[in-house]
């Protein structure tokens, strides 16, 4: 009787001492991330890089701080952040942003607060189109609107950290309880977010901070789905709710139901046992996904009688339709055409990544 009260004696300690370096990892390696996040964000606040006659070209706006500092600001951060105080402009009539008003709307509920603190100079500009090109416009948007400025960044440095906790939740069954392993997680991390992506839109309102978390959203999704997970009632429910709020705010989002499903349907194949449960959760994922974009839509309906949806009337996604009612070979040629395209913008941010997987 002694003996095994002193073995759950040393199990405790055991315990709390495993549960306790594990916390230190965790904490040493969010440390070393923060602090190469802290410089990668001085580092792209030094400038601003683009030279002036190149700023309409390039759609932004050059914005000088004191000293060395200043950054480029987006052209279509005036309507992003102009919404962001004045969200009912979002009903009005072919508004860019009234299919996605999910980051638009956080930025509100972030901006009210910080208005208390750092005032606006001067009234919202409900006249801002996306794509805008005068650039003393751009400049003087940050002037008027810079409480929701701020609140942009904020969830632009949000997401960053969001795909960090991500990565670490994926590499979480490696890890092992060393310093080198806080630091090549820290470092994982960096190269993550070390590319084009952030370096031209961390310091701008806009949506692309999003390109950085889904993927590896998608990536953990993936995992877990493989491990049985779409059997848990409470990740089905997780992975709705991310997709459906997300969804809203950036259509990537629909990426990682896309990845869930072909593994969902691989696991029901592998044991036929769980295929009634798998395919149940799969159904909800699938419905619960859609509902936040729904309700929007319907709202919008029913508030001004219409729906404008940008990037279908740019023809960013019908584009296929198009070229398949043309023919299969026509469809092809412009699908690899639009993939090289891609590819070729992509490769450069792959460099990085090889030479790392190179040095492992």
């Amino acid at each position: 009787m002694t003996t095994n009260k002193f073995s759950g004696h040393v199990s405790s300690r055991m315990t709390r001492h495993v549960s306790s370096r594990r916390t230190r990892i965790v904490d040493r390696a969010w440390l070393y991330f923060l602090f190469g996040l802290a410089l990668l964000m001085g580092a792209l606040l030094i400038g601003p890089r683009v030279a002036e006659q190149d700023q309409q070209s390039i759609c932004v706006g050059n914005i000088d701080l004191l000293g060395p500092f200043g950054f480029s600001l987006n052209c279509d951060s005036p309507q992003f952040m102009a919404l962001a105080r004045d969200p009912s402009a979002l009903l009005e009539p072919k508004n860019a942003r009234q299919a996605r008003p999910g980051l638009i709307l956080a930025a509100a509920l972030i901006q009210a607060p910080l208005s208390l603190v750092v005032s606006s100079n001067g009234l919202p500009a409900r006249s801002i189109e996306n794509g805008l090109e005068d650039t003393s416009e751009i400049v003087r948007s940050f002037d008027r609107d810079l409480p929701a400025y701020l609140a942009y960044i904020a969830l632009n440095i949000a997401i960053l950290l969001a795909a960090f906790f991500v990565l670490r939740l994926i590499v979480r069954p490696w890890m092992s309880h060393d310093g080198a392993t806080r630091i090549i997680i820290a470092a994982s991390g960096l190269v993550l977010i070390a590319n084009d992506v952030v370096k031209a839109f961390v310091w701008s309102p806009h949506t692309q901070m999003f390109n950085i978390l889904v993927p590896v959203l998608a990536l953990y999704a993936t995992l877990r789905a493989w491990g049985g997970a779409m059997l848990n009632r409470r990740f089905t429910l997780a992975m709705a709710a991310l997709v459906g709020l997300g969804f809203t705010a950036y259509p990537l989002f629909v990426v990682i139901p896309a990845c869930i499903g072909p593994v969902a349907i691989a696991v029901m194949v592998r044991d036929r046992s769980v295929g009634a449960p798998v395919l149940t959760n799969l159904a909800l994922l699938l419905v619960l996904s859609a509902i936040p974009s729904m309700l929007w839509y319907f709202y919008v309906r029913s508030v001004t009688g219409s729906f404008f949806q940008a990037e279908i009337a740019l023809g960013q996604v019908v584009w296929m339709a198009e070229s398949w009612s043309e023919g299969a070979t026509v469809f092809l040629i412009d699908w690899f055409d639009t993939a090289w395209q891609l590819i070729e913008l992509a490769a450069p941010q792959l460099l990085a990544v090889a030479a790392l997987s190179g040095w492992v």
